[in-house]
């Protein structure tokens, strides 16, 4: 059922900075906008709705981040309001849109007065006109509603038409505001056509979920063009009868797909009071820009049954307030009637686009540090993909629409590349999601490709030393596991977290702990860092030593899977591939429980490991979201494309023993995806820390510079669609590692897992 909106006036309604160590500052409350700031906003929204809806966007032809380029700077050096109008008309030109409308907004108005009707109370619906011509008066609305009081009439005047009529006019021009079914005109009709008549239908853009710009992804996103299904009138009369009409519309009419259909077979014309703007024929959206200007074009595209499209009226005739058959409307209408000239015999059909054309999206690779104009560009990007695409803005602490003019303004005082690309991952970092990275090779010079292979860790405040993964270093006799960094090159450790936590993104405390310390040993090639460090005896020291852009791993002899006693099994979920499942279970098969450490990035075979355990008998593992935008009518931020995920349930030679799997904030994305599949097929304990909390297919798109902008695409919940993001998997055991534990070597997580196992504690 369409719903058609008519009203006078309307041509239609369609549709961190980081506070020392700890997590985010008091939450930055929205600003109050001044008038530039306000038209910046504006600007902003009005290119994202049309970047994601817009018909033209399909084609693959448009460059609508030039197009925004072009504009900004004129919007924001426009001095008057007609100034501001012909700069967002060199934005919205490069759609070669003929439904564009670009006006001032005044709010003395009157021009929605204009073509109010004057109909007489005592006026018939139906009058008689010299040669049996009918005149029926649809001026109310909702009168072809069945339970409107004149709905009745209606039916008498139809089948008077039926019986008598050789020409009919039917005056569309509403006299009020209201809601009707497009249906009931249908049905109206139906009783004077001679032939099934097909309807135009609309075809719009959907976007499921955001289709990364570059590289493959396991989301499954999409961007399409969406038919809808075209509907049919079948005749009703017995037997059939074709009458020619003519439909007189203004500015308040929508004009109903069948009189388009009816124009395009030859058996009705079109008659416009006034000059007739596509907005009454097709789907139109509409902005206002700061108060100040009107902007309305196309949100979808009228698509006839013929594969073509076109839409435009026959005649036009200066606007009327009479709907007397004496004034000059219904006399002009007589003319059509009466011409030797076939309804749309002057409109232009054009074949329509085949297929939708993916806009192919520039890295600009050349600006390493764009124009303010590219800059403003790349916030407002960044801003609109992930105001329309990311699946999390429920779970932020501060509303996403708040950072776009904060850092609209702050783009516009960065000095230099390094400055630029820092600033837009600052920006992203309120996402967050520790899956949002953004990243220029810009960028990853200033923090630098060469490191120190060692894993850190923050102990009771103080950054650890908790492995040496090069054996270049586990040869040096000052450098050892345990030790504690107290500055690197003269800063403080703490001081430098502070820096580098600024940009970035993540999902909870612990995750932006641990990202920091990833970068915290970084520099350039070749250079040498200086690490002033503390030993388990409490003396201090320096060490200075040379970064590498490699690792020299030892050789790693610990085998992936093992029995660690008679009853407990142990798998590296870390180094497990697919190929060796079978060996382990088989290896395993005589264990009363099983250790799984997931304390890294897994390879895939919990997908062969999950049918093995699935004493549960489980379909279910996970529930999935994404962002479903469209242009269907009312839909403004689209809704969400849902579906659970499932597993194989049959499998021979299930393992029944006990499961612990171990856990830490190094447990992301598709490690923490293993254990959404495995708690579900099987009773499962948690031993460790909470995991890092970013789960989601990742998608992203090119900002200005080359800065590739990553982020989670899905909202992934566990099966019984509990939240995942940002709280991640809490342990059912919470145990972490200490400093003790570092320097006298043990595994503290895994001994707790084995006395767990073992004593029921």
């Amino acid at each position: 059922m369409r719903l058609i909106f008519t009203a006078k006036g309307h041509a239609r309604f369609f549709a961190f900075f980081v506070c020392a160590l700890q997590f985010f500052c008091l939450p930055v409350h929205a600003q109050t906008l001044d008038q530039q700031e306000t038209r910046l906003r504006d600007l902003a929204q009005l290119w994202r709705d049309v970047k994601w809806r817009h018909p033209a966007l399909s084609k693959g032809n448009v460059d609508w981040d030039r197009a925004l380029v072009t504009a900004l700077p004129k919007v924001q050096a426009a001095q008057s309001k007609q100034e501001l109008r012909d700069a967002l008309a060199t934005m919205m030109l490069a759609l070669h849109d003929p439904a564009v409308e670009i006006s001032i907004v005044d709010e003395h108005d009157t021009a929605d007065q204009a073509n109010q009707l004057m109909v007489p109370a005592n006026q018939n619906m139906l009058e008689w006109l010299h040669g049996d011509i009918a005149l029926l008066h649809l001026h109310q609305v909702q009168i072809m509603s069945s339970d409107h009081p004149e709905h009745a009439k209606l039916l008498q005047a139809r089948d008077a038409i039926k019986s008598r009529a050789r020409g009919l006019i039917i005056d569309l021009r509403p006299a009020e505001s209201g809601w009707y079914e497009a249906e009931n005109l249908n049905a109206l009709l139906a009783h004077w056509i001679a032939a099934p008549l097909i309807l135009p239908t609309e075809r719009i853009r959907v976007h499921s979920g955001f289709a990364p710009q570059k590289g493959m992804n396991s989301g499954g996103y999409f961007s399409a063009f969406q038919t809808m299904e075209a509907e049919i009138i079948q005749p009703l009369a017995q037997p059939a009868k074709a009458l020619p009409m003519v439909f007189m519309i203004n500015q308040a009419s929508l004009v109903p797909p069948a009189v388009l259909a009816l124009q395009k077979t030859g058996k009705a014309w079109i008659l416009a009071q006034g000059k007739a703007k596509p907005g009454w024929f097709i789907p139109t959206k509409r902005h206002i820009i700061a108060g100040e200007v009107k902007v309305i074009y196309s949100n979808a595209e009228l698509v006839h049954a013929d594969g073509t499209t076109g839409f435009a009226a026959d005649a036009e005739i200066t606007p009327d307030t009479s709907t007397a058959k004496t004034s000059a409307s219904v006399r002009k209408a007589l003319a059509l009637l009466h011409s030797k000239h076939k309804p749309g015999a002057a409109l232009h059909y054009q074949a329509s686009s085949g297929v939708a054309v993916r806009t192919l999206e520039l890295p600009y690779r050349e600006m390493r540090y764009p124009d303010l104009a590219w800059r403003q560009l790349a916030v407002i990007k960044l801003w609109a993909i992930a105001e329309t695409f990311f699946p999390y803005k429920h779970l932020m602490d501060q509303p996403w629409s708040d950072q776009l003019p904060i850092y609209l303004k702050r783009i516009a005082e960065v000095k230099n590349a390094v400055e630029y690309a820092l600033t837009m991952a600052e920006m992203a970092s309120h996402l967050q999601d520790s899956h949002v990275y953004v990243r220029n090779r810009i960028s990853t010079e200033y923090f630098g490709k060469a490191s120190l292979a060692m894993n850190l860790l923050m102990i009771d405040k103080q950054v650890v030393i908790s492995k040496i993964t090069d054996a270049r270093l586990q040869q040096n006799p000052d450098l050892h596991e345990g030790d504690i960094i107290l500055k690197i090159d003269g800063v403080a450790v703490a001081d430098k977290i502070e820096q580098l936590a600024k940009t970035i993104s993540a999902s909870n405390p612990e995750t932006r702990i641990r990202d920091a310390l990833y970068e915290l040993l970084a520099g350039q090639e070749k250079s040498v860092v200086s690490l002033l460090i503390a030993d388990s005896a409490g003396k201090q020291r320096e060490l200075h030593l040379p970064r590498f852009n490699d690792t020299v791993a030892p050789e790693n002899t610990a085998p992936v899977f093992k029995m660690l006693n008679k009853d407990i099994a142990y798998v590296d979920l870390d180094q497990l591939e697919g190929a060796n499942v079978n060996a382990m279970f088989e290896a395993i098969k005589d264990s009363k429980a099983l250790i799984l450490d997931m304390r890294g990035y897994p390879r895939g075979s919990v997908w062969k490991i999950a049918p093995r355990l699935n004493v549960k008998q489980a379909r279910v593992v996970a529930q999935f979201r994404r962002p479903l935008v469209s242009a269907v009518e009312g839909d403004q931020s689209g809704g969400y494309y849902s579906f659970e995920q499932t597993i194989n349930t049959k499998a021979p030679d299930l393992y029944r023993g006990k499961l612990v799997m171990l856990i830490n904030e190094e447990t992301q994305s598709a490690a923490e995806h293993t254990g959404l599949i495995l708690e579900s097929v099987a009773p499962l304990t948690y031993i460790g820390t909470h995991s890092a909390g970013a789960n989601g297919d990742i998608t992203g798109a090119y900002l200005p510079g080359a800065l590739y902008f990553n982020f989670s695409g899905h909202d992934v919940r566990h099966a019984d669609g509990r939240q995942l993001q940002r709280t991640g998997i809490q342990p059912d055991i919470k145990v972490a590692p200490t400093l003790a534990g570092i320097r006298s070597g043990k595994d503290e997580v895994l001994e707790r897992a084995m006395r767990f196992l073992e004593t029921g504690e």
